[in-house]
């Protein structure tokens, strides 16, 4: 349902995870207690040289058609996904898809601190597919492609989408960034909760996302505690092309004092980094398994297959209006006047244009006109845990 105007884990997680809920997949192995595939993984054989400069051309290549905002769109995954194969991913709202890009936009300011923490919009989807099936909203519009909803799922109500816990993630967030998240003010049912859609009108996807945006900043940082003191370095030089991504899971699903992390940071710079996690375990498992989603969503959005519906004035009025909760002082009439004029510039006047063609402009157009931003939290990471941001 559209707005039409602006708004003025099933299992116990011990150290302080994000999620202590975790389901667990049937794969073609059989085995009832692995996720993704059972010979996934990264190919760590050494690529081709490719330094002779006579070799010819392949033309044969397919081309790059990447898309400028990479958020895929109707990708046939390859997993068994919450025991269902054949799972075909699709964005079922315009907010969404707007949350995803925030988030991600967020993520790559973080350069100006010398930060090289990247949250691509293809780790928010492929997390809510491993937390919740996508099932956490009453409202979520059907696939055109497929005339299907995501499921309702049980296990979806308390901690949302991306399962955030109460009483350990949301708890952090309130501790490392008052000065944009005032929890005297704002709840983990206002911002994370897909409960009583009914009486809220919320599912609380799009503050969800933002809520993990910001949990991932301080589990990054938090890397310095593991010896890390340029995570950006490690990461650069590892031999799997996916490593931040999966340290990202591994610390959102495990804890930022998970003993996996010393453990990938000591054995796996030249390895997958799921080889370095144990064996059969949850935590494996997960990695893993959002690894391989996002993996192929990136390949989707290589192909040009994005997220490219028509959205309008109303649906950035939506998605907006989902972000009150979360930060209610803001100034969002001041926010939503410039949203609307970076959409109309960049659609020419229409109230209706590509997603592709206006989320850029819109959702940098927010970040610069809003209060609240996106900084590593020196003092309070030294105040709480004598931690430092990242070199």
């Amino acid at each position: 349902m559209r707005a039409t105007a602006l708004g003025l884990l099933l299992l116990g997680c011990s150290d302080y995870g994000v999620t202590g809920k975790v389901i667990i997949e049937v794969h073609d192995s059989g085995d009832p207690d692995a996720e993704g595939e059972a010979d996934g993984g990264v190919d760590t054989e050494a690529p081709p040289d490719d330094t002779d400069d006579t070799s010819p051309p392949d033309d044969t290549a397919p081309p790059d058609e990447s898309c400028a905002v990479p958020v895929a769109d109707h990708v046939d995954l390859e997993d068994v996904v919450w025991g269902e194969t054949g799972v075909h991913f699709y964005v079922a709202d315009p907010g969404w898809a707007f949350a995803a890009v925030h988030g991600w936009r967020l993520s790559q300011g973080l350069a100006e601190a010398d930060i090289g923490l990247e949250l691509r919009p293809a780790w928010y989807f492929a997390t809510g597919l491993k937390e919740s099936f996508w099932g956490c909203s009453d409202s979520a519009a059907a696939d055109s492609e497929h005339s299907a909803a995501w499921a309702r799922q049980t296990a979806a109500e308390a901690d949302g989408c991306l399962q955030m816990e109460a009483t350990t993630a949301w708890i952090e967030i309130c501790r490392m960034y008052p000065d944009d998240v005032d929890c005297d003010a704002v709840s983990h049912a206002d911002v994370v909760s897909s409960a009583d859609q009914a009486s809220t009108g919320r599912d609380n996807v799009t503050t969800s996302m933002l809520a993990a945006t910001y949990f991932n900043l301080f589990g990054y940082a938090m890397l310095t505690n593991h010896g890390l003191a340029d995570p950006d370095a490690w990461f650069a030089a590892a031999a799997d092309p996916q490593a931040q991504l999966k340290m990202v899971a591994l610390v959102y699903n495990r804890g930022a004092w998970s003993t996996e992390i010393d453990a990938v940071i000591d054995g796996c710079a030249s390895a997958p980094i799921e080889d370095c996690v144990t064996a059969g375990s949850v935590a494996q498992d997960y990695v893993t398994a959002v690894g391989s989603y996002a993996d192929q969503m990136e390949a989707a959005v290589s192909r040009g297959d994005c997220y490219d519906d028509t959205v309008y004035e109303s649906d950035v009025e939506a998605w907006l209006l989902s972000l009150e909760p979360m930060f209610p002082e803001e100034d969002w009439q001041a926010v939503g006047l410039r949203a609307r004029a970076a959409f109309l510039s960049a659609s020419g006047g229409s109230a209706g244009a590509s997603f592709q063609e206006v989320a850029l402009p819109v959702v940098d157009a927010v970040i610069g006109e809003m209060a609240a931003g996106l900084a590593c939290p020196a003092d309070m990471l030294d105040s709480y845990y004598s931690a430092d941001c990242p070199i």
